[in-house]
């Protein structure tokens, strides 16, 4: 027996809906993030133009997905790091380790990582930057 109430119609998205609605959504959560990244990361981004910004921060977003995350507040930690530390933070040692611990889901990694490496770990992220992640969001 049914909850719903009678003439109730059930509304199910599917992936795709979902994901054409999140592109449609994309253009006002860069800016959201630029705006961030001004406010918060001056130094960092200070010598971009906000349409180069806005294009690393798509390249961010991105690779901020390919590690499952879907939370604003964590996409934009993630592409914040690649703006302070390293476009290619992600690929260091303990980051990679930490980003990959299937204990935890994936939005709840990203908020901890910070506080989990040391000071030596985010330089050595910092020293090993790949600045070529910018030129084609590969690598």
């Amino acid at each position: 027996m049914s909850n719903a109430s009678p003439g109730a119609r059930r509304f199910l998205l599917r992936k795709a809906q979902i994901e054409e609605m999140r592109k449609a959504a994309e253009p006002a959560f860069v800016k959201e993030v630029a705006s961030h990244l001004r406010d918060n990361n001056t130094e960092a981004v200070a010598a971009l133009k906000d349409p180069e910004l806005e294009r690393r921060i798509g390249i961010g977003l991105k690779r901020a997905r390919r590690h499952e995350l879907t939370q604003r507040a964590t996409l934009t930690l993630f592409v914040a790091l690649m703006f302070e530390i390293a476009p290619n933070f992600d690929e260091s040692a303990p980051v990679k380790a930490l980003l990959g611990d299937m204990t935890k889901p994936p939005d709840e990694r990203m908020r901890g990582l910070p506080d989990q490496l040391t000071d030596e770990q985010w330089l050595e992220a910092k020293q090993n930057a790949d600045s070529r992640v910018w030129e084609s969001g590969q690598k």
